[in-house]
């Protein structure tokens, strides 16, 4: 009966080591830079790091030209944004329109990639081209 409790502790304390050992979750890293616009700092805005495996985007605010986030390390798609308030326009629940003032080219269809890494360091800076 002793020796059965004690393989039982043992095997127990080994399955306690062993779930402790597995694969190391990756850490948001900080990534920050600026974004220009026909040569200016944009204003302001949203930037978007988009994972290809369909783990969660980062995001964050675009003030002055200059943004900070946190990420994922690994590649990733930026979309890059601008929403403006159209004057006198609501919605269907009184809310004001808004419109991105933002080429597709740098959102919807952008090709523009980050590759974001767990040393750094994660400093990327966008100039966009365009209305």
């Amino acid at each position: 009966m002793r020796v059965k409790r004690i393989f039982c502790w043992f095997l127990t304390s080994v399955l306690v080591l062993l779930a402790g050992c597995g694969p190391k979750e990756p850490v948001p890293v900080t990534v920050t830079g600026s974004v220009q616009l026909n040569g200016k700092p944009l204003d302001t805005g949203t930037i978007t790091f988009t994972a290809p495996d369909g783990k969660p985007p980062a995001q964050g605010p675009i003030v002055n030209g200059a943004y900070s986030l946190q990420s994922l390390p690994g590649e990733r798609r930026v979309e890059i944004r601008r929403y403006v308030d159209l004057k006198d326009k609501k919605g269907p629940g009184g809310e004001p329109l808004s419109v991105d003032t933002i080429s597709t080219t740098y959102n919807t269809n952008s090709t523009l990639k980050a590759i974001v890494t767990e040393s750094g360091p994660n400093v990327f800076d966008f100039k966009l081209e365009g209305k």
